[in-house]
């Protein structure tokens, strides 16, 4: 993992909202091939195969719901360069 090469994650949405808006900005380095971000109960997903997938895909931003109101929900997001994902970036 290559920790120069890092994506930031945006605030949630309400937490009184069953849907959750998740906004990021994508490293500006060359080659990047995807954003992969995941979710998890009780903890940060650890690697980009743990979790529920949340998004997949060049974009900034997703949703994700219909979530549990009044549960805690951890996401994961990593930038992926093809041979190697970036470090971790992680919000609950």
């Amino acid at each position: 993992m290559n920790p120069s090469k890092k994506l930031t994650l945006s605030s949630p949405s309400s937490e009184a909202d069953p849907d959750v808006f998740l906004g990021w900005t994508n490293p500006t380095e060359p080659g990047i091939s995807n954003i992969v971000v995941r979710r998890g109960l009780g903890s940060f997903p650890a690697n980009p195969t743990v979790g529920d997938s949340v998004y997949t895909g060049l974009g900034t931003s997703t949703g994700d719901g219909p979530l549990t109101i009044g549960t805690r929900y951890y996401y994961s997001a990593w930038a992926y360069y093809g041979d190697d994902y970036s470090t971790v970036s992680q919000m609950s």
